[in-house]
């Protein structure tokens, strides 16, 4: 969001320029909105070199506004009672205490830093100063799904306070040898609702005195685990969808299992229960039921009917599930794995996923108003009308059908992207970065490209059909217009990829066309092409390198390159037997 807007238009009498574009549909029906299926809003410059900065500035007005009033409302905050105060104040006191127990310091260091306290009855300053409270006060109510009251953080602010001070004297008394006093334990806390659970707990339990003391002789708890996990250096480049899929076990995992559980007490009775929830869970839970915990939601979900994951996702959560846990067991935090092999009773095999589209779905596809004139492109890209436009839309899936192009490796191409190697035209597929702003949490520069693997880093020459349809024209002409990209009217998700808006707009208009099913997609494009290859005999390597898939080699093993015009006469084979396209060539 916004969508697919149209090229910004010059009002003939202001002069202003203006954008227009489709309002999703789940925004359609909100009040504001009353069915309004079109938005038109100025730009407020007549200047066109004012024009990008504008439209980027609208297109993020227009998502925050769109956001604001598709996001469930927010839950009332809540009062906590004495006993989760100190409850939360003692998992903190816990896990501090452990933390100082682990460091590897000497006793006239861990002295020096500890003897600013010395003399002081109340050093309430310094803590407020040093920020130690506050932190910690956020960081203990962060995975609440429910906010408390100020009154409640007040009251949680002080005690921590009184923590720390307590905490640092005892650590004190200890570095100038005096290991006979003892350290104040907190028996709730270990009854207390697990993070991300306050607002369900109402009756505490009886106290476990022993439980406190348990964690530090087992070793890592599940909340140190993960912590560690995340903070391997091995893992600084993963991306915002795998950290996301992450996020989802960790809440789970520590929801069920408690973050001070020890990893060396999980079982494999402990995931099966884990996958149970994931199996019953509905796609964004913590919208739909805001005030529920992950299994309350899944059960809810159960006897409303609410569909729940798909099988696909859940065994994606598993294998992250069994990633954490052979990092664990790498890391000898852990004896063995007891996810591996979790997977769902419905997995469906890989080869299974997604089937090419038929003949008749191909032809239905191509012969729709968007490629034999429609009213636009946009709105109104599925009624008859005399335009022809050719943007993203027109050229996106015939660029996967004739290369197997996967669709955000379409989305993103820039007019660069497509250059003669070696006199033969070709498409180069690569993942680029930005010099500009940093991605979020990572001190990295922003992707502008991407690709799913190493081996999609490729380059493909461009099928002769393409060519007659008129896709280095269309080409020609962007980087004649001094155009960065290719399909300029697409923009990047918050995520950073290009495709996301597009794939939703494709789902709806295969039904438009009578042409989806439960087992096709955009990505069915890219097994026909496979299947193509497979019917004109294409050797393995050939088939491998020009759909970027594991295992092509780009030398002979003797330091030969493999030619593009080798890989031209090879692309050239692939056809679609009855498929015709003929309406579509010699436009520019």
């Amino acid at each position: 969001m916004p969508r697919y807007m149209h090229t910004p238009y010059r009002h003939p009498k202001t002069k202003i320029f203006w954008v227009k574009g489709s309002v999703p549909a789940e925004v359609r029906d909100l009040p504001s909105y009353s069915g309004t299926k079109q938005f038109n809003r100025s730009l407020g410059t007549r200047n066109p070199k004012e024009v990008q900065a504008a439209l980027a500035k609208v297109t993020l007005a227009l998502r925050a506004e769109w956001d604001a009033q598709l996001a469930p409302p927010s839950p009332a905050p809540i009062t906590l009672s004495e006993h989760q105060i100190r409850a939360l104040a003692g998992r903190w006191h816990d896990q501090r205490l452990r933390e100082e127990e682990r460091q590897d310091q000497h006793q006239e260091s861990l002295l020096a830093v500890l003897s600013t306290l010395e003399g002081e009855d109340a050093p309430d300053a310094l803590f407020t100063r040093s920020g130690l409270v506050a932190d910690a006060v956020d960081r203990l109510l962060k995975d609440e799904p429910v906010p408390c009251d100020e009154a409640s953080r007040a009251r949680l602010h002080g005690e921590l306070l009184r923590q720390h001070k307590s905490l640092y004297r005892l650590l004190l008394r200890r570095a100038k040898g005096d290991h006979t006093a003892e350290v104040e334990r907190f028996p709730e806390w270990k009854t207390a609702a697990t993070p991300g659970t306050l607002a369900t707990a109402t009756v505490p339990l009886p106290p476990q005195p022993a439980a406190a003391s348990q964690t530090t002789s087992q070793g890592l708890t599940v909340g140190e685990l993960m912590d560690r996990y995340d903070a391997d250096p091995k893992r600084l480049g993963i991306r915002e969808r795998s950290k996301a899929g992450y996020a989802v076990i960790y809440r789970v995992l520590k929801e069920l299992l408690g973050a001070d559980k020890p990893v060396k007490a999980i079982t494999r009775e402990d995931c099966r229960q884990v996958r149970d929830v994931l199996l019953k869970l509905p796609p964004n839970y913590t919208k739909r039921f805001p005030r529920m915990t992950a299994k309350e939601a899944a059960e809810e979900a159960s006897r409303k009917g609410v569909a729940p994951l798909a099988p696909g996702t859940v065994d994606g959560y598993l294998e992250n599930l069994a990633a954490v846990f052979n990092w664990a067991v790498a890391e000898e935090y852990m004896e063995r794995n007891p996810a591996k092999g979790l997977g769902t009773t419905g997995k469906v095999k890989a080869k299974d996923k997604r089937l090419p589209f038929t003949l008749d779905q191909l032809q239905a596809i191509f012969s729709a108003p968007l490629y034999t004139g429609c009213r636009d492109d946009e709105a109104n890209y599925a009624a008859p009308g005399p335009n022809h436009p050719r943007r993203a839309r027109f050229w996106v899936p015939l660029l996967s059908l004739w290369t197997g192009m996967r669709l955000n490796e379409c989305c993103q191409l820039l007019t660069s992207d497509v250059r003669a190697l070696d006199g033969v035209p070709c498409l180069f597929i690569s993942e680029e970065v930005a010099d500009g702003p940093r991605e979020a949490g990572r001190g990295k520069p922003a992707p502008v490209k991407r690709v799913k693997t190493e081996a999609g880093e490729r380059f493909v020459p461009i099928h002769p059909e393409l060519i007659r349809i008129g896709f280095l024209k269309f080409a020609e002409k962007k980087r004649a217009a001094r155009a960065e990209r290719l399909f300029p009217e697409l923009s990047a998700s918050g995520e950073g990829y290009f495709s996301d808006a597009f794939s939703k707009w494709f789902s709806r208009f295969l039904a438009s066309r009578n042409a989806k099913t439960s087992r096709t997609s955009f990505h069915s494009f890219r097994h026909c092409y496979r299947d193509a290859m497979t019917e004109a005999r294409l050797g393995r390597n050939s088939v491998l390198l020009l759909g970027g898939w594991e295992g092509g080699k780009t030398d002979d093993g003797y330091g030969g390159k493999v030619r593009a015009s080798f890989l031209l006469e090879e692309i050239s084979k692939v056809a679609y037997p009855g498929l015709d396209l003929g309406h579509l060539r010699g436009e520019a």
